[in-house]
C-alpha cells in the first residue's frame, strides 16, 4: 500500500527532496541512504520507554552478577567459617589427647612421643570424619616437640618434649562461587597443647613416692626425704623433710638428682644447691615429669645437704627459700638386686613446691641399740602441688594445675 502526497506524488518515487517526503509521508519514507543527511531537528523523536529497553537488560545482567556474588559471599564464606570452627575444635581435642601421652611415666620419652602422635591422629580421624564431608582433600600433620614459654614458640622434634602440635588443611568445595570461577577454598587450622610436665629444674632434690622405701638401706634410721603423709599424694601445708645432715650412722641421706655433667662436678651441683647458680647457667637439660636420673651420693653425700642448708642463711621471705622439687619413684632396675642400694635411675613422677622452713632436730633410736641419737634435717612446708595424684578439687596452692592446656 502506497502513501500519496497531497500533490499526487507517490511516496515510493525516487527523489532527493527529503523535505517533501518528510512533510507528506514521514521520516520513514526517506530512503536509508539519505537519512544520514537529514538534520536531527527534522528527525522524529524516540519515545522514552523505547530508549530504556537496552539499559534495563544491561542493568539486569549486572545485578544478577552482583546477586550471585553476594550469594557466594553469604553462603560459601559462612560455610567456610562453620567448617573452620568445627576443624578447630577437632584439632584442639587431638592436640590435648596427644600431649596426655607425654605424662605417662612408663616407657622412654621417644616411646611416649610415638604414642602421643598415635593418639592425636586417632582422635583427629574420628572427629574430622563428619566435619569434612564437603572436603576435596584433607591433610593432618602431628608433631611432638618443645614449647618455649618465653618466646611463645613451638619447635618440633626439640627435646625435652613438652608439647604436641596438630595441623589440619582441608580443601573445601564451594556452592555458588564456582559460577564465578572459584571451585574450592583451603581451610587451615592448628593447635598446640602443652602437657602436664612441670619443670622441676630449679633444685635437683627430690621427695619420695609412697612405697619408694629407704634411700640408703644400710642406714635404716633415716629412710630419706619424706613420702606423702596420707600415703597417696602431698598436700598443701604438709610438713616434710627434704634432706638429712650427719656423719657415720648420722650420714646425710637425701635424693640429689645427678643432673649436671661430669665436667666440673660436684661444683656445679654445689652452686645450684646453695642458690648461687641455676640449672639454666649450665648446658644441661631441665628436669620434667617422666624424666629419669641417677641419684648423686644418696647415702653419704653430706656435702650436698650442707650446700642446700646455705639457703637457710637468707631471710625467711627470700626467694631462695622457695623451691620446686621433684617427687621420684623407683623403676624396675633402680636398686641393686642384692644390696638394695640405688644404683640405677629413678623417675620423676610429680613436682611440688616447698618453702624451706629451717633445720629440724629430733631424737631417734640408735641403729646399734645404743640408746638414742640426735639427728637434723632440712624441713619445709608444701606450698603447691600438681593434680598428677591429687584428687579433683584439691587445693593446688601456688604451683597450680598440671592439666594439659592449649597455647596456640
Amino acid at each position: 500500500m502506497k502513501c500519496t502526497t497531497t500533490r499526487n506524488i507517490p511516496c515510493g518515487l525516487t527523489t532527493g527532496d527529503w523535505r517533501l517526503r518528510i512533510a507528506d509521508c514521514g521520516f520513514n519514507s526517506v530512503p536509508p541512504s539519505l537519512r544520514s543527511s537529514v538534520p536531527s531537528s527534522h528527525r522524529p523523536s524516540v519515545p522514552a520507554n523505547y530508549r530504556r529497553r537496552g539499559a534495563v537488560g544491561a542493568m539486569v545482567a549486572v545485578c544478577m552478577t552482583m546477586l550471585l556474588g553476594m550469594a557466594a559471599l553469604t553462603i560459601d564464606v559462612g560455610h567456610l567459617y562453620v567448617v573452620r570452627a568445627d576443624l578447630q575444635n577437632a584439632v584442639d581435642a587431638a592436640a590435648l589427647a596427644g600431649v596426655s601421652a607425654l605424662a605417662d611415666t612408663s616407657g622412654t620419652m621417644e616411646e611416649r612421643s610415638e604414642v602421643a602422635v598415635e593418639r592425636a591422629l586417632d582422635l583427629a580421624g574420628r572427629n574430622l570424619g563428619p566435619k569434612i564431608s564437603t572436603s576435596i582433600d584433607t591433610v593432618v600433620e602431628v608433631a611432638v616437640g618443645n614449647w618455649d614459654a618465653d618466646s611463645t614458640s613451638f619447635s618440633p622434634g626439640l627435646d625435652p618434649y613438652n608439647a604436641v602440635s596438630v595441623v589440619v588443611r582441608a580443601r573445601q568445595k564451594l556452592f555458588f562461587a564456582p559460577i564465578l570461577g572459584k571451585k574450592s577454598s583451603l581451610v587451615s587450622v592448628s593447635a598446640t597443647a602443652i602437657g602436664p610436665r612441670h619443670s622441676a629444674g630449679d633444685l635437683p632434690m627430690a621427695l619420695r613416692r609412697p612405697g619408694f622405701g629407704p634411700v640408703a638401706p644400710t642406714n635404716p634410721v633415716k629412710l630419706g626425704p619424706s613420702e606423702p603423709a596420707n600415703g597417696k599424694y602431698f598436700e598443701v601445708g604438709e610438713k616434710v623433710l627434704l634432706a638429712f645432715n650427719g656423719k657415720g650412722y648420722k650420714n646425710a641421706v637425701h635424693l640429689a638428682l645427678d643432673v649436671v655433667p661430669a665436667t666440673g662436678y660436684p661444683y656445679q651441683l654445689k652452686n645450684i644447691l646453695e642458690g648461687t647458680a641455676e640449672l639454666f647457667d649450665w648446658d644441661v637439660p631441665l628436669m620434667y615429669i617422666g624424666d629419669t636420673f641417677t641419684v648423686a651420693n644418696a647415702g653419704d653425700g653430706g656435702g650436698h645437704t650442707n650446700h642446700l642448708s646455705k639457703r637457710l642463711d637468707y631471710p625467711d621471705g627470700h626467694f631462695l627459700r622457695d623451691v620446686m622439687v621433684a617427687v621420684v619413684d623407683l623403676l624396675p632396675d633402680s636398686r641393686d638386686p642384692f644390696t638394695g642400694e640405688l644404683t640405677g635411675e629413678v623417675q620423676i613422677v610429680d613436682v611440688v613446691s616447698l618453702h624451706l622452713d629451717g633445720i629440724k632436730g629430733f631424737t631417734v633410736p640408735h641403729p646399734q641399740g645404743k640408746g638414742k641419737m640426735y639427728i637434723e634435717a632440712i624441713a619445709g612446708t608444701v606450698t603447691g602441688v600438681t593434680d598428677e595424684f591429687a584428687p579433683p578439687g584439691a587445693d593446688l596452692g601456688v604451683l597450680g594445675s598440671a592439666n594439659r592446656q592449649l597455647v596456640q
